[in-house]
Order: structure tokens, then sequence, then C-alpha cells
């Protein structure tokens, strides 16, 4: 299984490569976004939002997976399956200059305040 990854792209970066850019992510099945349509359009930001907690979703699903495997097999060889640590990180591929990187993370930062995202987390606290 593929780990999850979003992009965050600086179209204005790299002589304006950042479309051509997307387009490779988007035949790769990566999605992606740019920083300066994310800056300045709400309803783009909301649909970084909905990807972002889709992603959080499928690594916690994933990992779920992994760990009930790693359950079996460690009952199977009589081990502890209390030390199973939490392994899966999504990935965040940025692209642009040095600047695009605190503007990606500035956004990601955003994402992470924003209600949906701290529901998300509230709710998955409860498990």
């Amino acid at each position: 299984s593929q780990i999850p990854m979003i992009a965050l792209v600086n179209g204005l970066s790299g002589g304006h490569k950042g479309q051509k850019v997307q387009r490779v992510l988007q035949d790769r099945q990566i999605p992606s976004f740019d920083l300066l349509q994310l800056s300045t359009d709400q309803a783009y930001f909301k649909s970084f939002i909905d990807q972002f907690v889709e992603i959080y979703n499928k690594t916690i699903m994933m990992e779920m997976q992994r760990d009930r495997s790693k359950d079996n097999k460690e009952i199977e060889d009589n081990t502890d399956p209390n030390t199973t640590k939490w392994n899966l990180r999504p990935r965040i591929l940025i692209a642009g200059g040095d600047g695009s990187i605190a503007w990606a993370l500035s956004m990601v930062d955003r994402v992470l305040l924003s209600d949906e995202i701290l529901n998300v987390f509230f709710e998955r606290s409860k498990f």
C-alpha cells in the first residue's frame, strides 16, 4: 500500500513551471495545490482541508490495518502487542524555492488549526 502524499506547489517559482509540475503530480494521482490560490481562494483552501482530512483518515486506516496484522503475528509469536508503534507518516511535497517552504508550512498550520481538522482529531481521540 502506498503512503499518502499531498503536494503544495509555488507556481510562481522556477520560471512559472508550477502548472507543469501539478500536471505531472496529477498523472501520478498525487493531489496538489497551488500556494497562491490557497492563499487567496477560500473555496480552494476548503478543498485543501478536505483533502488533508482524507489523507489523515487514510493514514489512520492503513496504520490500523497494519496494526491488526502485526497483532495477529505477535500473538502467534507470543510477544507483546502493546509495543506496536505508529510508523506511517503521510508525505507533504513542497515544490518551489526556499521561500515556498515557509509559505507551504504556513498553509499546513492553517489547516491544522481549522475547525474541520480539529473536529477530526477530537473525534479520533475518543477511541
